[in-house]
């Protein structure tokens, strides 16, 4: 059960960590071709997890897609790097994720 249980778990995270890298690749490919693309979001509470916020803008498919992008080192906040899924981001903050800056209302 347990042997069970740890396999689809591997299988589960090789296969997202597949797909995101997938996803990387494709958008490094079309890099020379592909627009900075800016947003911002109007922050409705005091703060929102920065995975929520990911998911919420339809960056990704999934929240675990979301956390595998924070984990991969692919996010800064105000031009530091942020590994923290559940980051609080407040009004103000500034987001790059690849090409996509998003900034906080």
């Amino acid at each position: 059960m347990i042997k069970s249980r740890c396999g689809f778990f591997i299988t589960t995270f090789s296969y997202l960590t597949t797909s995101l890298n997938t996803i990387l690749a494709i958008i490094a490919s079309q890099h020379t071709i592909m627009k900075v693309i800016s947003m911002d979001y109007e922050l409705k509470d005091e703060y929102i997890e920065l995975y929520k916020l990911i998911k919420l803008l339809d960056l990704v498919d999934s929240g675990a897609e979301a956390k595998i992008i924070v984990e991969g080192e692919h996010v800064y906040r105000n031009g530091e790097l942020e590994t923290r899924k559940r980051a609080k981001i407040r009004k103000g903050e500034k987001l790059v994720i690849g090409d996509v800056t998003i900034n906080v209302k």
